[in-house]
């Protein structure tokens, strides 16, 4: 079932809210950052000593709420009122997406992956909480910068290099094989553009793929690979087979 968006004071760039200078209010979750590192917090920060630090929200929520304005926060990614992605100091990306009823969560797709010990890195799930019609997806970033950001700067060389680097990526997923179009632990992938026209049930995808001459029977678990678009993609450090890889935001 596709969820229905907000564009007002609910939409999904706003669910990340600043109550002072080192915590933020996330739906019933607070974020809190501390100048030293703890055993107990979510994660900590090499570079600076510090560690961050998720819980409950107070019943009753802080009166002072505005949006994110420090040094420690900064946005990296919007997709109209689907998602949005946050920069949480220098290790740790949030990752804010509306809810999908009955369609694989990021953080199963991502162990999946990570137990097939691919020839590739992927981030490490720091946390991942559900509120709502809401996701907040915690995620270790990897060293290197995206490809949309380097590929201006690329002589044809590396340029070649890099595509064929993402092309083995995909083969390499391409032999994970499921019974079904799914997402990897059996519930609906999130592919709104291969539904048929009107149709809003995520079941109903095979119908689509179908039409187009896609071949639904032995099919891989299609989520394991979505993560194509040339911001999820750095280049610093790749390895893959003959030392290549490619690292995930």
């Amino acid at each position: 079932m596709v969820t229905v968006r907000d564009w007002g004071d609910g939409h999904i760039k706003n669910s990340l809210k600043q109550t002072d200078s080192n915590t933020w209010l996330l739906g019933r979750f607070m974020l809190n950052r501390s100048p030293y590192p703890s055993d107990t917090a979510t994660w900590n920060e090499e570079t600076d000593n510090s560690s961050y630090t998720l819980t409950t929200a107070p019943i009753t929520k802080p009166s002072q709420l505005s949006q994110p304005d420090s040094p420690y926060i900064s946005l990296v990614h919007e997709a109209g009122d689907a998602s949005v992605i946050w920069a949480i100091g220098s290790v740790a990306l949030c990752k804010i997406r509306c809810i999908e009823k009955d369609v694989t969560p990021e953080s199963v797709t991502l162990d999946y992956v990570q137990r097939q010990q691919p020839n590739f890195s992927t981030p490490k799930v720091l946390c991942h909480l559900f509120d709502n019609n809401r996701s907040y997806l915690f995620l270790q970033r990897l060293p290197g910068r995206t490809l949309d950001r380097a590929w201006p700067s690329l002589i044809e060389r590396w340029r070649t290099y890099y595509v064929d680097t993402i092309v083995a990526i995909c083969e390499e997923m391409a032999n994970w094989r499921g019974e079904r179009l799914s997402g990897v632990d059996g519930q609906n992938v999130f592919e709104p553009y291969l539904l048929p026209r009107g149709e809003k049930d995520y079941n109903k995808l095979h119908v689509t793929c179908w039409e187009i001459g896609m071949d639904c029977y032995g099919t891989r678990p299609k989520d394991a690979g979505k993560q194509c678009g040339a911001q999820n993609k750095c280049i610093e450090g790749l390895k893959l087979l003959r030392q290549r890889a490619v690292d995930y935001l």
